[in-house]
Formats: structure tokens, C-alpha cells, sequence
């Protein structure tokens, strides 16, 4: 049996740490005893401490562990040190076969005290290594080369712009390694929905509210939808720290009941989000492989998706989804009105997406695939 540390900082509920929970909590626990670390004010914490076939290992560092700020490098010889001493703490009494690091953040720095213990290093990468361009993250690269080559063991992509955007940056090719990411798809009804006979027509979205999901744009397709359909609504789920500005823009156009926010929805409760669902719209600025994407897919759900990260790797624009350029509300008011005026048709769409991520997004096959790459690597 192998004893796997796994390692996250992260403070949100998006998809990453969604797959994150899934993962640790479907590894195989007759192949490997898995660790935990992280700090106690995540949210990984809060939802693993009941689980109690897995080790928590409290990080002693904030979530706010970054590579955005001068500030933020400049604490990372503490962060080192922290990480120092888990590894020394943990070897003490389990010794460690592997760690896996979910986030750039952790990887930079938890690999290197790794490297000083021996110990295989895993990555992966949710999103291209080129979305690497902001602030001060962009002079990273040299040194995320750096360490990839010198402590990474493998590093795991969910798609092949992720892993081509790797080798432009010169990591080998050998250490890369491309895997279907993948959701429960037990959870999600098969049947695409409750057609149109309700009372209302529900555009939905799944999201953090934060700049780059693009959320506004579909807000501000409302007034041309509901010219032609006064009955559709358009319902919100998620939080973030541009939810204020999106409530605001909702009131400025006199949408009132128009547009509903539902705020935080625990992952167990999207399925009957979901239920209610008659367009699935993602229309993200940048994205890697959503994981909301997939959930839609899996519930049947006609989508309409901006081209962003893999999202062309993932459907299929016509078959089982529409891809829209990003940063148009246009396109997407266009989309949504075609749908709805030819329900019929589209609705095909919604069953296509779930026959997809039968085959090629369950996270049982996800989780054997990594713990195949774990088995061969250590």
C-alpha cells in the first residue's frame, strides 16, 4: 500500500476542488492511505474531517498562498519552510511514496521541499500554462520550467491545448500526460428535462461570480429574450466577489424577478438545480475543462458554451452543444432565441451531451486512470 499525500491551499467550491474531494475520496484504499494537507480555514477541510478513512494534515499557511504580488513571492520562504515541515513530520512516522499537487501556488513551492526528501511529485493542470499572464505570474514561467523538469515526475492535463501549452514552455513530453477529467454521472437525470409546457423557460448558469466567467453577458441578453419570450427566466447559482456588480447590472436593466440569484449551492444539490434547467449557458472568458460544463452534459441539458479553454475538445458545436464566441451578449441572446424557437430540434442536443459524457467523463474512470499513473510512477 501506498501512502499518498495530496496537498491543497485553495479556499473556493469551484470544479477543481470538487474533482479534488472526488479523487481523494474514490481512491482505491486497498492500493493506497491517502493524506490529506491543507489549511483548516479551506473548504477541502470543512468537507473531508468527517470522511474517516483519510488522514488530515493541517498546513499552517492561509489560503491566500499566491503568485499574483511581489508580497505574495516574498512570503514564499515561509510557506517553504511550512511545507518542510510536514514532509519532515509526516516521514517521522508514515513515510510518503507520492505527493500531488492540485494548484500552480503549491506545486512551485511544495515540489521543491519534496525534491529535498526524495519524495515523486505529481501535478496536474486544470488550465494552458499560458493563462500564466497576469501580474507578476507571468515572469514565473522560467522557474515553473524549472521545477516541472527537476522534482515533477508527471505532470496530468485534462486536454491537448493544456498539454501543447506545456511543451511551448520545453517540458518533455514524457512527463506529460493527458486524462479524461470526469463527474458522477449517477447523480444526473438522463432525460432532457421537462420540455417546454411549464409556466417558464429556465436559462441557467453554474458559476463563481468573478470577471472572467462572463456572467454579464448573459444578463444583458435578457431585454432581447424576453422581447420575444416574456416567459423565460434566467437563474444564477453561485457566489464571488462579482456578484454585487451582476445584481447591480440585473436592477440597471429592469429585469426585477426576471433574473433570480440563488447564491452558494452545495455540489450535492446542482443535479436539482440543474432539474430546472432548460438551457445551460457557460459563457466564460477563460476556462480549462469546466467541470460545470460536464455536470450540464451529464444532465441533459441543451448547452450553449463560449469557445474558451478545451470546450472544443469537449462537444461538439451543432451535435451536443452551441459554441458561441466569448465576450458576446449578441451571440448568446442569438443562440438562446434560436433554441427556444425550435425546442424540438435542439433538444436533441441535451441527449447527445449525456450519450458524451457517458462515455468519456466518468470520474470512477477518471480515478482509475490516476491511480494507473500513480502505480506506474512510483
Amino acid at each position: 500500500m501506498k501512502n499518498a499525500l495530496f496537498v491543497i491551499t485553495s479556499n473556493v467550491s469551484g470544479g477543481g476542488e470538487l474533482f479534488f474531494l472526488e479523487m481523494v475520496s474514490r481512491l482505491d484504499r486497498t492500493k493506497f492511505r491517502v493524506f490529506v494537507a491543507c489549511p483548516k480555514s479551506c473548504y477541502i477541510w470543512n468537507e473531508l474531517c468527517v470522511n474517516q478513512d483519510i488522514y488530515l494534515k493541517e498546513l499552517p499557511i492561509g489560503p491566500k498562498l499566491g503568485i499574483k504580488t511581489i508580497l505574495d513571492i516574498a512570503l514564499w520562504p515561509i510557506y517553504l519552510v511550512h511545507f518542510l515541515t510536514l514532509f519532515l513530520k509526516l516521514n517521522k512516522k508514515d513515510s510518503i511514496d507520492f505527493c500531488f499537487f492540485q494548484y500552480k501556488k503549491e506545486q512551485l513551492i511544495g515540489s521543491i521541499a519534496a525534491f529535498f526528501f526524495g519524495i515523486p511529485v505529481f501535478w496536474v493542470e486544470h488550465t494552458p500554462v499560458y493563462n500564466m499572464s497576469f501580474g507578476i505570474a507571468r515572469l514565473l514561467k522560467p522557474f515553473y520550467r524549472f521545477v516541472g523538469k527537476l522534482a515533477v515526475t508527471k505532470l496530468i492535463v485534462f486536454s491537448k491545448k493544456a498539454a501543447d501549452s506545456l511543451t511551448k514552455i520545453r517540458i518533455p513530453e514524457k512527463k506529460i500526460r493527458i486524462l479524461n477529467i470526469g463527474v458522477d454521472l449517477t447523480i444526473y437525470k438522463g432525460a432532457s428535462n421537462f420540455g417546454l409546457s411549464s409556466k417558464i423557460k429556465v436559462v441557467g448558469v453554474v458559476s463563481r461570480l468573478a470577471t472572467n466567467k462572463g456572467i454579464e453577458n448573459v444578463i444583458g441578453a435578457m431585454p432581447q429574450i424576453l422581447r420575444k419570450y416574456p416567459d423565460v427566466e434566467l437563474h444564477i447559482a453561485g457566489t464571488g466577489n462579482f456578484a454585487l456588480s451582476l445584481k447591480k447590472l440585473s436592477e440597471d436593466l429592469a429585469l426585477g424577478e426576471k433574473v433570480k440569484f440563488y447564491g452558494y449551492i452545495h455540489n450535492s444539490k446542482i443535479p436539482e438545480f440543474l432539474d430546472h434547467v432548460h438551457v445551460y449557458v457557460m459563457p466564460s472568458y477563460s476556462e480549462g475543462t469546466p467541470l460545470s460544463l460536464i455536470e450540464a452534459m451529464a444532465a441533459a441539458k441543451v448547452i450553449i458554451a463560449t469557445d474558451v479553454g478545451a470546450v472544443t475538445e469537449m462537444m461538439r458545436d451543432g451535435f451536443d452543444g452551441l459554441i458561441v464566441s466569448a465576450q458576446s451578449t449578441s451571440a448568446i441572446a442569438d443562440s438562446i432565441l434560436r433554441v427556444f424557437g425550435n425546442w424540438d430540434s435542439y433538444q436533441q442536443l441535451g441527449l447527445n451531451a449525456r450519450k458524451t459524457a457517458l462515455v468519456s467523463f466518468d470520474i470512477n474512470r477518471t480515478v482509475r486512470s490516476f491511480e494507473d499513473v500513480f502505480m506506474e510512477n512510483t
